[in-house]
Parts: C-alpha cells; structure tokens; sequence
C-alpha cells in the first residue's frame, strides 16, 4: 500500500463521515469536492463489493454493512485528527500564531484567516493533491503555498524560505500521523530539523501508536492491519512517558495529551451517525500538542 493510498482512503473517510454523519465531529465536504461525486461512488461501491466476498449479507442492505466498515475501520482516525488539529490550530491563532506547516496531508481542514499556510510533500503525493484539488476547482489563494520536497532531504528548509516562511514567527505545525509511519529514528530527526526553522511557544500536532497497538489485534481496525501486514506502518509504538521524554529530548514540551477515552469524550460523545450509531474511537491511538521550549 502506497502512501497515495492511504491519501485516498481517508479522504474518502472524511467524505464519508460528511456525508453520511446526522452531527459531524469535522467537516469533510471539501474532501467530497476533491474526490468528486464519480470517485466517491466508485470507491463506496468497492467497499461494499469486497465486503460481499466475505460477509454474508442479505441483498438490500449492502450500503448498510459498508456504512458499518467504514464507521468502524476507515473514518476514527482522520476523522479525530482533523477535529483535533483544527482545535489545536484554532488555539494556536488566537494566541498569535500566524503561520501553519502542513506535514501529515491533512489538506481539508478550515484554517484562519490571514495565516500563511504552507504545505510540503513528496513530488508523487503532490501531483495527486493537485490534481484533486483541481477537480475540487481550487485555486490558491496568495496566503497559501504548496511546496514538492522531502523532509528526510537536505533542502526543504530552503525551499520553505524561498516561499516566504518566516522562522521567527509563531508557527503551529501539523504532523498528523506520521508517527505511525516513521520509526523512532526517523521521527527524532523530523523534531530535531522542526525545533531549528520554528521560535519558541510554537506547536507541533500529531498522533502516535501506544505500547498495545501492535500487539492487541482485536482492538486495532482492519485498515491497521492491512497497512501493518504491507510493512506500511513502522512498529514503532510509545507510552506516554517515553514520549514525553523524547519530546523534551528534542527541546520540546508535551503540552496536551488525549488518550481514547479522551478523545471520545471530547469529539465524538452524542455524534451520532446515521441509524443511530456511535463513531468509534481509534484505539490505541494518542493524540498529542507538543510545544518548542
């Protein structure tokens, strides 16, 4: 499974939850522009074509059981990051911040206005955004800027200063769920390079696995699983003390931490979705603002 995937897997979780949602916990109706109304069919009437081959479903209730799937396997997780990083970007704002790092493809969120918003991806990841974002009719204002690089490559810091990012200004970067992605190395280096292009009071929003999320396999949803059986995710998981202390390694202060529970309480209680079911919360999954020293 290629990263581009996952780009189309949770959006159209997103979508889904926009659509299908009677009180939504994020909105997702740009992300239902971006994949348009042909993609979304085509990708929901896949998910219920699979099912079929494994669920013995009565004819009819085909949409029902998908519905279910994505509920349960597909929308938890961007659906809780989003609301997450809007909060933490909303906070962030009124409390001077006036520039927004996009690391973790979170591209449909609402932002303030007047921030100088910046977003930096890998040259495949970046053709399919745009080529989204045109089917959605987007076009970029003068206070957005979408930059082709890798984080992991000398040169992107760069790349951020020719655009106009202003390493003295207060910043809220976005790192979603890279985490789950990058081994411990991998992400201490992604801090490291962060602390040295961001001032102090600046914020860095992501989530991260906890010690049981490779190893309670009843509990993690099947799209980890698929993800985990391609060698996608990096088996790289953390208690919540470790973290703090990689963090504040890497000069940074763990300023607010949801674990599930939490974040069920804080987003999703009474969101109820259609035919009045709960949209679970990710577990194993935490939740985390990080904030410069």
């Amino acid at each position: 499974m290629k990263y581009t995937d996952k780009l189309y897997t949770d959006l159209f979780a997103l979508a889904h939850h926009w659509a299908n949602t009677a009180c939504r916990v994020t909105d997702g109706s740009f992300a239902y522009k971006m994949l348009g109304e042909r993609l979304y069919s085509e990708t929901e009437n896949k998910i219920k074509d699979t099912i079929g081959n494994y669920l013995d479903i009565k004819p009819g209730c085909e949409k029902s059981a998908a519905d279910s799937i994505v509920f349960s396997s597909l929308s938890p997780l961007p659906v809780a990051l989003a609301a997450f990083s809007e909060r933490c970007i909303r906070t962030a704002s009124r409390l001077g911040a006036t520039q927004l790092l996009l690391l973790g493809g979170l591209f449909t969120l609402s932002y303030p206005d007047k921030t100088e918003i910046f977003r930096i991806d890998t040259p495949e990841v970046q053709a399919v955004k745009e080529s989204l974002l045109a089917r959605a009719g987007y076009t970029y204002p003068a206070n957005r800027h979408s930059i082709t690089g890798d984080i992991f490559n000398d040169g992107w810091a760069d790349s951020l200063s020719a655009m106009g990012y202003n390493s003295e200004r207060l910043t809220t970067v976005v790192v979603g769920d890279l985490p789950l992605y990058l081994g411990e190395k991998s992400f201490k280096q992604l801090l490291a390079s962060l602390f040295k292009i961001i001032p102090q009071g600046s914020g860095i929003v992501f989530c991260y696995p906890d010690r049981q999320f490779f190893t309670d396999t009843d509990r993690i949803s099947t799209a980890f699983l698929r993800r985990r059986q391609k060698n996608l995710l990096s088996g790289t998981s953390y208690g919540e003390v470790q973290m703090e202390k990689l963090l504040s390694d890497q000069g940074f202060r763990l300023y607010e931490h949801l674990n599930p529970r939490q974040v069920h309480s804080q987003f999703f209680r009474n969101r109820e979705i259609i035919s009045r079911r709960k949209l679970a919360v990710c577990d194993h999954i935490n939740y985390c603002l990080a904030v410069k020293k």
